[in-house]
């Protein structure tokens, strides 16, 4: 008689979590042995702390972000067997991602969009979920919304691919507009509502000049009139509800943490961050993860998604370039290496890493002297000194901006002129400070006399005519700037220039004025507080760039809101 008592139930096999374990037993494309250093080390790093709730990967285009982020998934398909949720700010990036998932072997399913259910190897953890952020964030989503009927979808993990592209996406799913042609008869109510306030700050004139058409500003609704006529404004718009489908169920009971402005395309109402905890989904993640090429200023993370700070303060990042530079140099063109090192120095910089920005500077600076490019070289100089100055080490960045100014190269003279002027007058230098401004103001001038708009020498040129003293100039230069392009990125850097002028007689004569010129809480860049109170044209050049940091949406109707804190009568437009 057999011995049944001998078979044993085949034992399943454990499902392998270790992201480069995974990747080793993929099926790969062609040419594709192994991971870049650069992954390799943000994966490692990734595993270590994947149970922290918020991680933020930082990887240069080029580097396999999109690979690192599905070997990420798969990881914590295998170890959780929940739902994994992949977001892109695109449609075209969505199918990207899919076909990087196809090209490995790994599970991965489309969303699809109207009423098509979820897929099921999606929720039952068999496949990551590829989605764009619009499909998670909308007052209708499939995956539920707080306040409705709706049961959320609980996930294992959210990866979020080019996080840095996203905060104009979500900003947009999170505000609603009344368009002045399609809802005219909504729009004039609205506007009218609101008329009385602005003849009470008196700018009425404004007002109804926007209102026509006859000017493209914005304007914000005072802030005690909002408050005083928003829940008359609900109940306006909730019998539109279903026209604002999308947004309304986000906004209907935060109208009170709102702002709202008036323009000749419509009235909007936005918040002042994204309710994100309006989407379970996403709010009870126990894993989420930011995927970036380069964040300029990560806080945006913080105040977009209501991240943890530590996750900014501690991202995960390769320790060199390696990705980015083995395929540079598999294509011998290390002037491009140089270029993309110094780039992300600058980047590191940007988000107060300067000893780490320093290292990364010096090294693209010894790629370019091996290429000897002059132009290249300068940049790195400039970059190398820059970092140097906001440290305070005004001996190594005086040095290096000598350096990047006897080469010479049109692409950074001006920069390292100007900048050398504002650190002899922080060494108290007057007369050569004056002597390096001048010679800046010259440079910047020749490039504008060709090429008027060109955005960098313009603030630049503005920065020099504060450091030599001509005030009247500044200012007229920075609202010239503004003009030209006011993105928030631009603005950002001409904030962190303005921060060189700490300690020098330009901010002397400012501290007279009630103006301080101090760090930002971000990065090295700074930023003006004070009252307007009888100030004089070079304070308010200052408080002009302050002003654009805190209300950048009047400049820009995708309205990125980080904080409006000024009065009405002082707000730019």
């Amino acid at each position: 008689m057999p011995d049944f008592s001998k078979l044993k139930a085949r034992q399943p096999k454990a499902k392998v979590i270790e992201p480069e374990e995974i990747f080793r037993r993929l099926p790969k494309p062609p040419g594709i042995n192994d991971l870049y250093q650069s992954q390799a080390e943000v994966l490692r790093a990734w595993y270590g702390r994947r149970d922290e709730r918020d991680l933020v990967i930082k990887l240069h285009t080029g580097g396999g972000k999109t690979l690192v982020g599905l070997l990420i998934a798969q990881s914590t398909l295998n170890e959780k067997g929940e739902p994994v949720l992949y977001l892109t700010p695109t449609v075209q990036l969505m199918n990207q991602a899919l076909a990087k998932a196809k090209e490995y072997g790994l599970p991965a399913v489309p969303y699809a969009t109207g009423r098509e259910p979820l897929p099921d190897a999606f929720t039952n953890g068999q496949a990551v979920l590829v989605a764009t952020y619009n499909a998670l964030f909308n007052g209708i989503s499939k995956f539920g919304v707080s306040g409705t009927n709706d049961i959320p979808v609980a996930v294992g993990a959210i990866l979020l691919d080019d996080a840095h592209a996203s905060f104009s996406v979500i900003r947009e799913q999170f505000t609603l507009t009344v368009d002045a042609k399609r809802e005219a008869g909504l729009f004039g109510q609205l506007a009218t509502m609101f008329r009385q306030a602005f003849q009470q700050v008196e700018r009425v004139g404004t007002f109804d000049d926007v209102v026509a058409g006859a000017e493209h500003g914005v304007l914000e609704v005072p802030y005690w009139a909002w408050a005083d006529k928003r829940d008359a404004v609900r109940e306006m718009l909730k019998n539109r509800a279903e026209a604002y489908r999308y947004v309304w169920p986000f906004l209907r009971d935060r109208l009170g943490l709102c702002h709202a402005f008036v323009s000749s395309s419509g009235f909007t109402i936005t918040p002042i961050v994204p309710p994100v905890e309006a989407i379970p989904t996403f709010a009870q993640a126990p894993r989420r993860i930011y995927m970036s090429a380069t964040i300029a200023d990560d806080s945006s993370i913080v105040r977009t998604f209501d991240a943890a700070a530590q996750a900014v303060e501690q991202p995960l990042m390769s320790k060199s370039l390696a990705g980015v530079s083995e395929i540079f140099r598999a294509i011998g063109d290390r002037r491009v290496e140089s270029d993309v090192l110094g780039d992300r120095a600058a980047a590191i910089a940007r988000s107060g890493h300067l000893e780490r920005a320093i290292c990364d500077h010096q090294e693209a600076l010894n790629i370019a002297q091996d290429v000897s490019d002059k132009h290249v070289i300068s940049k790195q100089w400039l970059g190398l000194a820059y970092a140097y100055h906001h440290l305070g080490n005004l001996a190594e960045a005086r040095r290096s901006y000598q350096e990047g100014l006897a080469l010479a190269s049109p692409l950074t003279h001006y920069r390292c002129a100007i900048l050398l002027g504002l650190l002899c007058l922080e060494e108290d230098q007057v007369l050569e400070a004056q002597e390096h401004g001048t010679h800046g103001i010259d440079l910047c001038r020749t490039l504008l006399d060709k090429t008027p708009r060109l955005v960098r020498p313009l603030y630049s040129l503005a920065l020099a005519y504060l450091g030599t003293q001509q005030p009247h100039e500044a200012l007229a230069t920075y609202q010239r700037a503004l003009e030209v392009c006011s993105a928030q990125g631009v603005v950002r850097d001409a904030l962190q220039d303005l921060q060189l002028l700490r300690g020098s007689r330009v901010a002397w004569g400012c501290a007279t004025l009630g103006i301080e010129i101090s760090p930002m809480e971000e990065g090295f860049g700074g930023a003006c507080s004070g009252t307007l109170a009888g100030v004089t044209p070079q304070a308010l050049a200052f408080y002009l760039l302050k002003s654009i940091r805190y209300c950048i949406v009047i400049f820009n109707i995708n309205l990125y809101i980080y904080g409006i804190y000024l009065n009405n009568q002082y707000f730019v437009t």
